[in-house]
């Protein structure tokens, strides 16, 4: 029983370099004599012009509340003047407690002139004794 060795891995070669970002201007020297006096000229190439696509943000999340709380109360608006509704809950409670805060009102005030009635009846009364 022999064993066997695990089949070596051949290492393979490394991939080649990724190229290197443009840089911002390229520079380009060249020298050139005249008349034995050596003149230097450095010639600098700016980079093309990036052309890109306008940016077109959407609406902020404050934007997109309160633009929904206008549109729902102008829609609100415009539904109830359109389609006018009956009153609410709240305006026919106060309007069934107003009701009933005025017979009450009426029922003292006629508990009063049966009161008036009963002391003009007492001096009445009083004033035929003497």
């Amino acid at each position: 029983m022999g064993g066997s060795a695990p089949p070596q891995q051949t290492s393979r070669p490394a991939p080649p370099a990724a190229p290197s970002a443009p840089s911002a201007s390229t520079s380009t020297s060249k020298t050139t004599v005249v008349n034995k006096t050596v003149v230097n000229k450095t010639v600098i190439v700016a980079p093309a012009p990036m052309v890109t696509a306008p940016v077109i943000a959407g609406p902020s999340m404050g934007e997109m509340i309160v633009g929904n709380v206008v549109g729902t109360v102008v829609g609100n608006a415009i539904s109830n003047t359109m389609m006018p509704r009956g009153p609410s809950g709240t305006d026919q409670m106060l309007t069934n407690q107003q009701r009933q805060d005025e017979r009450q009102m009426d029922k003292q005030q006629m508990e009063l002139d049966m009161l008036r009635r009963d002391v003009q009846d007492m001096k009445i009364a009083a004033a035929a004794k003497s």
